[in-house]
Order: structure tokens, then C-alpha cells, then sequence
């Protein structure tokens, strides 16, 4: 099996056309399981310092939650000497919407007390979070049909044989074979822009290449300069494998999802539910011997 890694990021143009409306991406207040969104604060208090923390229950007392997910980076620290905004960001995580109420994230402000005697002055604010299950996925479809096909016969095709002197034959050519894959995204804002990583599985299969949206690549790899060339702007986009007919072999190629993303929200598709492997086989290619004249 070929390993290989692919992160195309592609613009999605999918419109609803039954309701008129656009489908749910995920937002900072309605993320979806493993999403990552960043809460901001503004205008906070200067010389205080500040703490982000998550509970279950609307009161800034109650304990901490850690079953939210995590947050990136710094949750606390100080304002600074001048009123500022104070963010923090979180990864939500991957079975979020099992809290059925959802979530509260707090932002306290303080400034600690000076010692005995003297008093913390804090203040406290929060919003209501509630995680909803994550809609985003892709698509495959076999665009060669019907499976199992045939080997194509194409320009490079050539039956013609030639024989030499000691009855050596040359010049046959049985031609290469195109096979196309279209992925799709689902569930997907129209402006949202989203990647894939997928294993190309190869049975029976003599040498090949294989290219996205026309971008060629050959080797175990993309490197980055491959990725770029594959950028595309499309709603829908093509895997597309080219192999040299080998008479006698019936080869057959897997596509396998690692994995899929919504780049705009930092929302990945659920594993388990990534669209099952797609196979595509072309039956054999009668296999013709060396010619003999008398």
C-alpha cells in the first residue's frame, strides 16, 4: 500500500437549494465535537489578572470541568497597564455533545489580594456553551463505470509488432488506463474552505500515477510544493489514477479516508463515520503471446 498523505484545500461553493438556507457550520457558541474556536473578552480591567475555566452549571463557584476538552495555550495571566481584551482558545472535545446541557466558560477578573486583612477583588462573566454533533464529511464517488470496467485502448495504445531478424519482438504498447474518483464535502458552509488525507490501496497493479484536480504526483509523498500545485476553487474535486495495462492482470484500486477537515472551523469529520472504501477494479485484459512467422 501506498501511504499518502494529501491536505488539498479547496473552496466549497454548496447551496442548498431546497430551503434556501446554508448548512450549519460550527460556531463559537454551537461548536461541533472537536472543533477548536477562539472566546474573546473585551475591554478588560488594567493592572487585574484574569483566569479562564469551564463548569457544567452556571455558578462560578462550582468546580472546574474538565471533561470540555482543553484549552491552547495560555487560560490565565495578567491584563497588562492598560485595559486590554483577553482571549483564550479552546479545543472542544470529541464527545462534547454528550453534556447535555452544555457547557458555561467564566472569565475571572482579579486582583489579588495584598494580605492579611485585605480582600480579592473579582468579577466574573460567562457564556453558554452547547456543543452540537459535527455534520461535516466528504463524499466519494466512482466517476468510471460500470465496475468492473475495461482497460481503455488510448492514443498510446499500439498493437503493432515488430519483429527482428532472430525473431525477437518489439513495439507492442497495450496502452494505460485512467480511473477517476470524485470527492465532495458535506455539511459545509459555502465559503469554507476544507482538506483530506486518503491511502491508495493497489492490487495487481503495474506502475501508475496518481494526481488531484490535474496536479501530478508520483512517490510515497506530497511535498509541500505538491500540495500547492493541487490547490483548486471548486465544490468537488478528483482523484485520478493512471496505470499501464498489463495483459494478463486484473488490477483493482482502494481509496481509504484517514481522515477529513473543515479548515475554516477547525472541524474534523467523525472517523467512524467517513465514507467507506471505495474500490474500483478493471477486469483482465486478454494477454496475447510473441508472433511466429514460417
Amino acid at each position: 500500500m501506498k501511504k499518502i498523505l494529501l491536505s488539498l484545500v479547496i473552496c466549497l461553493g454548496l447551496v442548498s437549494f431546497a430551503n434556501q438556507t446554508f448548512a450549519q457550520s460550527s460556531t463559537a457558541l454551537a461548536p461541533f465535537n472537536g472543533a477548536t474556536h477562539t472566546y474573546t473578552f473585551q475591554n478588560v480591567e488594567a493592572n487585574a489578572q484574569y483566569e479562564f475555566f469551564v463548569t457544567t452549571t452556571n455558578n462560578y463557584a462550582a468546580g472546574p470541568d474538565n471533561t470540555f476538552g482543553s484549552f491552547v495555550g495560555a487560560a490565565s495571566g495578567p491584563v497588562g497597564v492598560s485595559d486590554a481584551d483577553v482571549a483564550v482558545q479552546i479545543q472542544w472535545a470529541g464527545n462534547a455533545t454528550d453534556q447535555a446541557g452544555g457547557y458555561y466558560l467564566f472569565l475571572k477578573v482579579f486582583t489579588p489580594s495584598a494580605g492579611v486583612g485585605d480582600c480579592e477583588s473579582a468579577n466574573y462573566k460567562s457564556v453558554h456553551i452547547v456543543p452540537v454533533l459535527n455534520s461535516f464529511n466528504v463524499d466519494i464517488a466512482d466517476a468510471v463505470t460500470p465496475d468492473p470496467s475495461c482497460a481503455d485502448l488510448d492514443a498510446t495504445f499500439s498493437p503493432l509488432v515488430t519483429v527482428a531478424g532472430d525473431g525477437t519482438n518489439s513495439g507492442y504498447n497495450a496502452g494505460k488506463t485512467t480511473l477517476k474518483f470524485t470527492v465532495s464535502p458535506k455539511n459545509s458552509a459555502p465559503s469554507d474552505q476544507w482538506s483530506f488525507q486518503f491511502d491508495i490501496a493497489a492490487l495487481n497493479a503495474p506502475t501508475f500515477t496518481w494526481s488531484v484536480n490535474g496536479g501530478a504526483v508520483t512517490g510515497d509523498e506530497l511535498t509541500v510544493a505538491d500540495i500547492a500545485s493541487t490547490a483548486v476553487s471548486a465544490p468537488s474535486t478528483d482523484i485520478v489514477i493512471v496505470f499501464d495495462n498489463q495483459p494478463g492482470l486484473s488490477p483493482a484500486f482502494t481509496i481509504h479516508f484517514d481522515s477529513a477537515r473543515n479548515i475554516t472551523t477547525l472541524t474534523d469529520a467523525l472517523t467512524d463515520q467517513l465514507p467507506v472504501d471505495e474500490t474500483h477494479t478493471v477486469k483482465v485484459m486478454p494477454s496475447i503471446g510473441d508472433f511466429v512467422g514460417n
